[in-house]
């Protein structure tokens, strides 16, 4: 089932404004002729594709630095801010000020990013360095076991972090719903690289059995975590979620690694589905066309394969949401559960605070009918 949101007609805004709802806080770079992009301080999102037919989607992933520039020479306006030059009325103003703050936060209405239960957690052989973050529900202390997602983390194949914003917030949600979050860092390519196929390239199939091992990890612990290893389900986003489909579609017989068992639902932000289609310019030689097949989600779908949500945006220029409708074309195919949502104007990388739609209201409950029930 694919659905298609429209958005309200948007209020005007600033251009500022505008930028950081799109895209959080959003930096341009300058490459050469070409503009990078970084997106909320972290995971460089270099220029995409549009429509599959017509553009390319080869890309550039570098790691720059902000430019640097001497200050100005003109003379800047100081602000007294310290108490001592502070009337007792802008104290007091303050003083409210924070009050108000903490008295919102407390309550709730400023939203906090959650932290680990268990930081760092060794699952992998000693010498790799790759580690991942447990996050338990606030009900855990009452004892019990909760269903558990683990969650792969997107960057091009070639960045990003386990413990970054995005998946401290969906970490927050999922939590408060009752799940165990386990979020996971892998193999990355070793920079620099100038594609999204080399970035692949450098890093798979290692990446895809560091996710496999994740899973294993969760259900050989769960006594440890709380979790029920007859419920855990996977979560990606971006290059997260390729390899998190690819994680829930491969069998041990794919040479991959084995799970240890069953995966019960598969969630997709924004995901790739189809290498191929994805990255065609950049398939030139016998061996591209293998590494295509291999990395490929729906190279390995079968009707076995667990229910599976995906969604994407239709202004994403990193990677085209045809992925996601090719996903939800070969499911329907297969006659495999699913829910395909594509979103009018959303962009690439979003957590659940979507301006266009309240992702909680549709996630959560596939959540509850695939993962939480038995």
């Amino acid at each position: 089932m694919v659905l298609r949101e429209t958005p309200p007609r948007p209020s005007r805004a600033s251009r500022s404004d505008a930028q950081e709802g799109r895209h959080g806080r959003h930096h341009s770079y300058r490459a050469g002729r070409r503009s990078v992009n970084c997106l909320h301080g972290r995971a460089l999102a270099p220029p995409g594709a549009g429509r599959p037919s017509r553009r390319s989607y080869d890309t550039t992933v570098r790691t720059l630095r902000r430019r640097s520039y001497p200050p100005s020479n003109r003379k800047q306006r100081r602000i007294q801010t310290s108490g001592e030059h502070m009337n007792a009325t802008q104290q007091a103003l303050a003083l409210s000020v924070v009050g108000f703050m903490l008295l919102m936060l407390a309550r709730g209405a400023v939203p906090a990013r959650a932290q680990p239960s268990f930081a760092d957690v060794a699952y992998l052989p000693a010498d790799r360095a790759e580690k991942l973050d447990v996050y338990l529900p606030p009900t855990a202390r009452d004892g019990g076991v909760f269903p558990a997602i683990v969650f792969i983390h997107g960057g091009g194949w070639a960045g990003g972090d386990k413990n970054d914003a995005r998946s401290r917030n969906l970490a927050k949600v999922l939590t408060e719903a009752g799940y165990v979050f386990v979020s996971v860092n892998y193999k990355l390519a070793e920079k620099p690289v100038s594609s999204y196929h080399e970035a692949l390239g450098k890093s798979f199939p290692q990446n895809l059995m560091d996710c496999k091992a994740a899973v294993r990890f969760v259900r050989d612990q769960a006594a440890k975590y709380q979790v029920d290893p007859d419920r855990i389900g996977l979560m990606g986003a971006s290059a997260g979620a390729h390899l998190a489909a690819l994680a829930a579609y491969t069998d041990a017989k794919d040479e991959f690694g084995d799970r240890g068992g069953p995966i019960r639902c598969l969630v997709g932000l924004y995901g790739i589905y189809d290498w191929a289609d994805f990255q065609k310019k950049n398939i030139r030689t016998e061996a591209d066309r293998e590494l295509a097949r291999k990395a490929s989600p729906l190279t390995y779908l079968d009707k076995s394969d667990p229910p599976t949500f995906a969604i994407h945006g239709t202004k994403d220029i990193h990677v085209p949401h045809r992925q996601t409708l090719l996903l939800a074309q070969n499911l329907k195919e297969l006659g495999i559960s699913h829910q395909a949502i594509i979103v009018e104007g959303a962009p690439h990388s979003f957590d659940f605070n979507l301006k266009q739609r309240d992702l909680k209201a549709d996630l959560l409950p596939f959540l509850e009918k695939n993962l939480k029930g038995r």
